[in-house]
């Protein structure tokens, strides 16, 4: 609502589990043209904010918040998976799959199979793959199974020996290492609120600052519908959400640019972005 009295509807998008009709308490963290909320628990009945609910949901919806916050950046996840190739070879064989951490797919060649193989690849999937196939598990396929080794291997006093003896620190790598780790973690517990499989785009794209890309399937009145939807933040057209649809036979498109300049831009090649 604004000064006026006039009031109007926020788009919001939450990586915490909220039930519909519920009243919550939220904070404001940040936000310049983009606010940022932080969920402080759920306002009890009678319209007073009791703290943090009781119990397992109050404990998941505090976790799944305090995750989103430490969440990388796609551009800074980047530079934190990079900085780990500069690692002595002595760390890198301490690891079973070291090479699963620092690989992203570039923009060149990219296509549904290695589209795939990333998703498959991120992380977000590690323990339904240990759920259903434990034993078939190949070291080197996932970059949580990975980041989990190098976490334990950063702990060992020999390792920590050689990173030091490289001139490096031991502490930063594991903070790095956390930092990767969480943002995974973060990305886990939001699909299980939207539904869906959701994870950072992980590409080689020197334009992309930030990504992510939601996979979701729903029951419809006529079969199933498919949906991928991806928010980018890009060098130099700003924020923009794309989404495609696969329903009944037909595919549906859509692009919101958030910056005017490339609104424009896209209204004046419609006719390209159609043809595309």
């Amino acid at each position: 609502t604004t000064e006026s009295g006039k009031s109007g509807i926020v788009a919001a998008r939450s990586e915490v589990p909220l039930a519909e009709g519920e009243s919550v308490l939220l904070k404001v963290v940040g936000g310049e043209r983009e606010v940022a909320l932080r969920f402080l628990g759920v306002i009890r009945d009678g319209g007073a904010p009791g703290g943090m609910p009781a119990g397992l949901p109050g404990m998941y919806r505090e976790l799944a918040s305090e995750l989103a916050a430490s969440r990388l950046s796609t551009a800074d996840a980047r530079l934190a998976q990079e900085s780990f190739l500069f690692l002595p070879e002595a760390v890198k064989g301490a690891v079973p799959g070291f090479e699963a951490i620092g690989r992203s797919p570039g923009m060149e060649g990219l296509d549904g199979t290695v589209l795939r193989e990333t998703v498959e690849g991120s992380g977000i999937l590690l323990e339904t793959k240990l759920k259903l196939a434990a034993k078939d598990f190949v070291p080197g396929a996932d970059r949580k199974e990975a980041l989990l080794r190098l976490g334990e291997a950063l702990r060992d006093r020999d390792v920590a020996g050689a990173l030091r003896g490289a001139g490096k620190s031991p502490g930063e790598a594991g903070v790095r290492t956390d930092g990767l780790l969480s943002t995974i973690e973060s990305f886990q517990l939001a699909s299980v609120s939207q539904g869906g499989v959701y994870l950072p785009l992980s590409l080689r794209w020197d334009e992309l600052i930030d990504g992510e890309m939601l996979f979701r399937k729903r029951t419809r009145g006529r079969g199933e519908s498919y949906t991928c939807e991806i928010n980018l933040a890009l060098r130099p057209l700003g924020k923009m959400s794309a989404s495609v649809t696969m329903y009944d036979g037909a595919f549906f498109v859509s692009l919101s640019p958030q910056s005017e300049v490339t609104r424009s831009l896209m209204s004046s090649r419609s006719a390209e972005v159609e043809r595309w």
